[in-house]
């Protein structure tokens, strides 16, 4: 994005690219983009035009020297149609005020890493693994729907939350369902799914340029895994842990029937 040059546009009727950008505002060779919050100074007194007429757009009616923009600015949509500056109007701010969006995700992850960590625990992994999956899946509408940058942050917070209780009971299931011979293996495989994910997510940007559908789309999935509480049963561990051994029996002897495998009362012995 770049400042709107009232002496040169409309800000409903141009286009970030224009001419008259090379006497009217500063270039940032080294990001070889045109400046975003500078332009340089309109001459008044040099145009001869009173303040209430239309000034010409001429390259000896602006100085050398810059100002901060005015009201108004002009962003590329030749990639992104729309994004978190536009929409909350974040030109210009700090850096820090931009990184928010970073850290409150990142702040989300450390308290759901705790929180439902420790949930998990007490009401079991199926049942913490589909109150994650429901919390990505309601606080990612929640951004794509926010009207304004704090109920963004705070909707990705509670993301950031819902998202690493997702991976972390994932992780512990994995653990916990596989035998101490193939347990490193496979954990190291649960990765496998997150970097796909990861490129998923860049071929959708690719085909969906609106952040908020984009937004939606990669976080109303997450709701999909909800259907877990029905088709994946409970780890056997925790209800050994839990002294719910008869639902654990129950779970080991489907287990053992879909691996064509027997199962005798001595192999229970451990419960």
């Amino acid at each position: 994005y770049r400042c709107l040059i009232p002496q040169c546009e409309k800000l409903n009727s141009t286009s970030y690219d224009q001419t008259f950008l090379n006497f009217s505002t500063p270039y940032n060779e080294g990001q070889n983009r045109w400046s975003r919050c500078q332009r340089y100074i309109f001459d008044m007194s040099s145009s001869g035009a009173p303040p209430d007429a239309i000034l010409e757009c001429q390259a000896q009616n602006f100085l050398t020297d810059t100002e901060k923009c005015g009201p108004g600015h002009v962003f590329d949509t030749s990639v992104f149609r729309s994004s978190i500056i536009t929409d909350f109007d974040l030109w210009c701010v700090s850096p820090f005020t931009r990184s928010l969006a970073g850290m409150s995700y990142m702040l989300g992850m450390l308290v759901g890493a705790f929180v439902l960590g420790d949930l998990s625990d007490r009401i079991g992994r199926r049942n913490a693994l589909t109150a994650a999956s429901t919390i990505v899946g309601v606080s990612g509408i929640v951004s794509a729907t926010a009207v304004n940058y704090a109920i963004f942050l705070v909707g990705r917070f509670v993301t950031g939350v819902g998202a690493v209780a997702m991976f972390q009971v994932t992780f512990v299931l994995v653990a916990e369902f596989v035998g101490k011979k193939y347990r490193t293996p496979v954990s190291m495989m649960l990765g496998l799914p997150f970097s796909v994910g990861e490129m998923t997510t860049g071929v959708l940007a690719y085909f969906i340029r609106d952040w908020r559908y984009l937004q939606i789309a990669v976080t109303v999935s997450s709701l999909l895994l909800l259907s877990y509480k029905w088709i994946m049963p409970e780890s056997v561990r925790w209800l050994i842990s839990q002294n719910r051994t008869d639902e654990a029996i129950v779970i080991l002897k489907s287990i053992a029937k879909m691996n064509k495998k027997d199962l005798l009362e001595k192999d229970l012995d451990f419960i």
